[in-house]
């Protein structure tokens, strides 16, 4: 028959378990929904600069005009992937700093557990 402190230890050790893969779990689904904002207003983005570029070959007959309008859609758009890309960066850093605390928080418990364990 069991003893009951290993009772109680493989209870706390299924616990942990389970709230440290519930963690990893939030933190995977709040950076796929980010991702996933980015990658709607990215391409939000490109559908839009898809219609100003009709817009502006079939309103205009001037070649020049239109050039120098491409090259304003082209500053502005290019700088708005700019920033997506900055954000997106933005995302994965906030979710590889969340990743390190959660490994170094999981890891930390377990060794503090098997330290408490053992004397």
């Amino acid at each position: 028959m069991m003893d009951g402190k290993l009772v109680e230890q493989l209870q706390d050790g299924g616990k942990s378990a389970y709230n440290c893969w519930r963690k990893f779990g939030e933190i995977n689904t709040e950076l796929m929904r980010r991702l996933g904002e980015v990658q709607m207003n990215l391409a939000t983005m490109g559908i839009e600069s898809g219609a100003e570029q009709l817009k502006l070959l079939s309103t205009n007959n001037n070649y020049q005009a239109v050039m120098q309008a491409e090259s304003e859609l082209m500053v502005n758009y290019g700088g708005r992937a700019v920033s997506l890309a900055r954000e997106t960066l933005d995302v994965l850093s906030d979710s590889r700093d969340e990743l390190v605390q959660w490994v170094e928080e999981s890891t930390g418990d377990f060794v503090e557990k098997q330290k408490a364990s053992s004397t």
